[in-house]
């Protein structure tokens, strides 16, 4: 017994000695990374490197997941992603080649390292570079383009091109005077690339082959190739933003058809609309609806760069019709509001859908809506603008003796005649005490959800607050809450359903209110939180009157 004590201890006392650090789940077990690469390089050549996680047997660690990122000595150097850090992952299996991902910029001994983002785990390779090649070609120092052949026609729009010149190094192609792309040799020298789109009848094409430096070294013999053009041929119309419009309304016609075309032109109610090629093989042209109504078949006419012309009929019609005529809107005044300060009377409004001739403002007034016998006219409407109510005007009465005046708004144009569909509601104020007036509430709108239901309303300029009221079956109004926000929620109790009427008033001042009701609206409740919230309003409602008969 005691043996096997002893045994246990001294398994505890090695298993703390030989833990002397821990990997995360990341590098399963990895303790370095190996870089495989040859040995030796030239200043400017694209060569291949593999990176290994090993462990410390230097068996490859098949289920690293780690991130790794590269650097050398030179920050000319290009390494694989560089700035970036590169994700091993279950296709891996512990390794990852990278091809034609390294160029040395400096001969010499030079190094590469890896270095894992999140552990200390790293490797590094040192590689012989030769200097850089001189800049005048040599004899070893050429490049050749194998495919296409001098002086051939190709029927596709696209080409593979593939030469041959030095093994590991970058060749640009120039296609009619025009960058085509970049490519790099493999290990025997051979590169290949392709090229889309070729819409000219004749081409030049030429290789070069470019150094550490980026200098020109050597220069392929040019290759000239035709192309044997595809008949000029329409794959489709389309008619945006949709084939059926009303009058003289804008549209755009797009055509699919061969790409290179010299001409594509749209023959549409007699007339002949000249497209443009937005991208190979789209062309496209704007234009707006015929002005009378009816089905209107089009005819695409076509023109190659041989100058051959074809033209067919559209697959696609257009259909035009009458224009629907925009209901008519009122004018209206809105968010009128007055301020009172002794003998005068501020007014704040605006206008919702204000006629094109209107101009400025006259505000009449007299004891009552049917005696309004003295009046004041505004300034024009761009010196009047709101300080407080956006897009908003303000104007006064001053001079007003003592007693309580009904007021209305006109609207007037540049030569003095009243618009008669611009009228404001009679507007009460009294005048000797500081006082104010404001509009009613409108656009109630009730939003329920399981849980809760939302009361919401547009907001009014100049209240600073809302009274919202409950409507008894009976018709009897009685305060429900006061809210400073044009929005109240009624949280829902368990139980059955059941529905409340609510309307709301606005405030202008802690007891002036609306002088209409709103709309009203059914909100859904529960019985239970309706029961708590009727108590609080009780109380509010008692507190409010108790303030106005002060």
């Amino acid at each position: 017994m005691s043996k096997l004590i002893s045994l246990i201890a001294l398994v505890a006392i090695f298993s703390s000695i030989f833990v002397p650090f821990s990997l995360s789940a990341a590098t399963g077990g990895t303790v370095a990374l190996e870089i495989i690469a040859n040995t030796t390089s030239r200043v400017g050549e694209a060569i291949d490197i593999t990176v290994r996680a090993v462990d410390k047997d230097k068996k490859t660690v098949t289920g690293y997941r780690g991130s790794v990122i590269f650097n050398t000595d030179n920050i000319w150097d290009t390494v694989p992603a560089p700035g970036k850090t590169v994700v091993f992952t279950a296709d891996d299996n512990g390794e990852k080649k990278f091809s034609k991902a390294l160029i040395f910029k400096k001969s010499g001994k030079q190094k590469i390292y890896v270095s894992d983002v999140s552990d200390d785990i790293m490797g590094e390779a040192t590689i012989m570079v030769d200097a850089a090649a001189v800049t005048q070609p040599t004899l070893d120092e050429s490049v050749t383009i194998i495919t296409p052949e001098n002086n051939t026609k190709i029927a596709a729009d696209m080409l593979m091109v593939s030469g041959k010149t030095r093994k590991n190094s970058k060749i640009t192609l120039l296609l009619n005077g025009q960058d085509a792309g970049t490519v790099v040799s493999d290990d025997s020298g051979i590169f290949t690339k392709n090229l889309t789109w070729l819409t000219q009848e004749a081409n030049i094409l030429v290789a070069n082959l470019i150094d550490g430096t980026n200098t020109i070294i050597a220069t392929s013999p040019e290759i000239r190739f035709g192309r044997i053009l595809a008949p000029a041929t329409t794959y489709g119309v389309t008619i945006l933003p949709a084939t059926t419009l009303e009058m003289s309304a804008p549209l755009e016609i797009i055509i699919d058809a061969t790409p290179g075309l010299s001409e594509i032109s749209v023959s549409l109610d007699g007339s002949i609309l000249i497209t443009t090629e937005a991208s190979p093989g789209k062309y496209s042209i704007k234009t707006v609806a015929p002005q009378k109504s009816g089905v209107y078949a089009m005819k695409i006419s076509q023109k190659d760069s041989l100058g051959q012309s074809k033209t067919t009929d559209s697959p696609t019609a257009l259909t035009v019709t009458e224009k629907l005529m925009a209901p008519t809107v009122s004018p209206t005044f809105k968010n009128v509001r007055t301020t009172t300060v002794w003998s005068r009377v501020v007014f704040d409004f605006s206008v919702d859908n204000a006629p094109l001739d209107l101009t400025s403002f006259k505000i009449a007034y007299g004891k009552n809506a049917d005696s309004l016998s003295q009046e004041v006219t505004t300034l024009a409407m761009d010196k009047i603008a709101s300080k407080t109510n956006s897009g908003g005007y303000t104007w006064y009465v001053d001079n007003v003796p003592p007693d309580t005046y009904t007021f209305k708004i006109f609207g007037r144009t540049a030569s003095g005649t009243l618009i008669s569909a611009l009228v404001s509601e009679p507007i009460v104020a009294t005048v000797g005490k500081d006082s104010c007036t404001i509009g009613n509430v409108s656009g109630l709108t009730v939003a329920t959800d399981t849980s809760k239901s939302v009361i919401s309303w547009a907001a009014l300029s100049g209240a600073i607050s809302y009274n919202l009221y409950r409507v008894s079956a009976a018709g009897d109004y009685s305060i429900f809450q006061n809210t400073k926000d044009p929005t109240y929620t009624l949280y829902l109790s368990s139980g059955a359903v059941t529905y409340e009427n609510f309307v709301v008033k606005a405030l202008c001042d802690t007891s002036t209110e609306s002088k209409e009701y709103s709309s009203m609206s059914r909100v859904q409740s529960g019985p239970g939180m309706v029961a708590i919230i009727v108590i609080i309003s009780a109380i509010f409602g008692a507190l409010l009157m108790r303030r106005r008969s002060i």
